[in-house]
């Protein structure tokens, strides 16, 4: 019988109130509660994500295919129009397709945040996408603000944990939705019974089952909007919990609960350490525009390139090791030869020679040009890629790869990295940060957002706390805010 289809008495047993207990402890959070390195990743995380939604919004960067696909998404937002402000957008929606809007566009440029204990898990575009839907359709102060946006991410942080993914080839869709509700019942004002409720409901609306990988092919335009669609669950089920709706006082614990649903062997232990530590100091920012699986390797690429001075001609061959889990995502056979930037954006072969042959990797190498570039091409084709069991056995708390190069000399030269810039062992710093963004609105930004706008939308990040009004503060992401 297959695991999926397990009666009732065959599943694991769940003495635990998980679903009060996590409810209950939304329900009491106060910003009291939350220690100052919490607040400063809520800000943190909040100006990440607002930079790369307006980057996304641009339709710069995503390469041809997904530029194009997320097109319809502001179409669909813009058929509902409401008083909740779109990313880039001089329209306004209703809460729940600003939130599916937004979302997918702080996702399109494959540099939004990851939390690699539950999959990874990217948190910030659905926590943020609900976040600024709740926050315009209830007006929220800073600290409520950041009490929800840490809810959101505790939430599903943990609830992915307890998914127990394993090594995590898919996000845990279902957790983003259900801590999204929660986050949302919180912002909105509701009862603990209505935050119960609110997770049974967003349980109910997920997507019944594993994200098909199928999302990671070509042309996989509707990844990017599951991060809205998740925000737009959230909303939606807090809402509909407002005005009465019931849901499963057991959700999370029940037999045929979202963890013995989701999970084929589901660990809640996760849940009954909530904040301890809080999640969204374990999220990590991205550097490079591809799924963090390949960070580790680009980075050792242009270390090597750096130190030994590099060039296609000098190198015979490249051989890249990585744990199973990533090499699984990113070294198949179907990544060999991407064409469009959502596979090369996956593709180890890819990263490795357009990072020898460019001296780097940004948005540019992800335009159709640079993916048909012969020389990159050619460098592909020496590109070797394997699992290791040594880095295997580290994963999933390294994210590693080691990276030798054999150069036509006959001598060889190699670089290991553990943890990728980044990651919590080894965050930006702030002038990093700054770097990054810049450089979105260099690329992205600098024909349809004029400079001092941009420098009004940073400042007031860094200062959110400052904000009386974080639904007022976020009209100033679209395209025409309010005086």
């Amino acid at each position: 019988m297959s695991d999926r289809l397990r009666y009732a008495e065959d599943r694991l047993v769940i003495a635990e109130p998980l679903t009060d207990i996590l409810s209950g402890w939304a329900d009491e959070l106060g910003y009291q509660d939350l220690p100052a390195e919490v607040v400063a990743a809520v800000k943190r995380t909040c100006l990440d994500f607002v930079v790369i939604a307006l980057a996304g919004a641009s339709g710069r960067g995503a390469g041809d295919s997904s530029a194009e696909g997320l097109a319809p998404v502001a179409a669909f937002a813009r058929s509902h129009p409401g008083a909740a402000t779109v990313v880039g957008a001089s329209f306004d929606a209703v809460p729940q397709y600003a939130a599916l809007a937004n979302g997918a566009f702080a996702h399109a440029l494959n540099l939004m945040d990851v939390h690699r204990w539950s999959a990874p898990t990217h948190l910030g575009p659905t926590v943020y996408g609900a976040a600024f839907a709740a926050a315009q359709a209830r007006r929220v102060d800073f600290e409520a603000f950041a009490v929800g946006v840490a809810v959101g991410f505790e939430a599903i942080g943990k609830l992915g944990m307890a998914l127990n993914p394993g090594h995590g080839v898919v996000d845990s869709t279902q957790a983003n939705s259900v801590g999204a509700a929660l986050q949302t019942a919180k912002l909105l004002g509701l009862t603990r019974s209505q935050m119960a409720d609110s997770l049974g409901i967003a349980t109910f609306m997920a997507c019944g089952g594993t994200v098909s990988l199928e999302l990671l092919s070509p042309g996989y335009w509707c990844r990017p909007l599951l991060s809205g669609w998740q925000a737009s669950v959230g909303v939606s089920a807090a809402m509909l919990a407002a005005e009465g709706l019931r849901g499963s006082p057991r959700i999370i614990e029940a037999p045929y609960g979202f963890l013995n649903a989701e999970s084929v062997d589901p660990d809640p232990e996760a849940l009954l350490r909530l904040g301890e530590p809080f999640e969204v100091t374990r999220t990590g920012l991205k550097v490079y525009p591809t799924t963090r699986y390949l960070h580790a390797e680009i980075e050792a690429m242009l270390e090597l390139v750096a130190e030994h001075g590099l060039t296609p001609d000098s190198v015979e061959e490249v051989l890249v090791e990585k744990p199973r889990a990533l090499y699984e995502v990113t070294a198949s056979q179907d990544r060999r030869d991407p064409r469009v930037a959502e596979v090369a954006r996956l593709s180890s072969y890819y990263v490795a020679a357009a990072a020898l042959v460019r001296r780097g990797l940004w948005l540019d190498a992800l335009e159709p040009a640079s993916i048909e570039d012969p020389q990159i091409r050619d460098m592909m084709s020496r590109v070797v890629c394997r699992p290791d069991a040594a880095l295997d056995a580290l994963f999933p708390e390294c994210l590693g790869a080691r990276v030798t190069v054999r150069l036509r000399d006959g001598s060889r030269v190699s670089k290991e990295v553990l943890h990728p810039k980044g990651e919590p062992e080894r965050p930006l710093s702030d002038d990093e940060l700054m770097a990054k963004y810049e450089a979105l609105y260099d690329y992205c930004l600098a024909e349809s957002m004029p400079r001092d706008r941009f420098a009004e939308i940073i400042d007031r990040s860094l200062a959110l706390e400052d904000e009386p009004d974080i639904g007022e503060y976020f009209r100033l992401t679209g395209s025409s805010p309010n005086p």
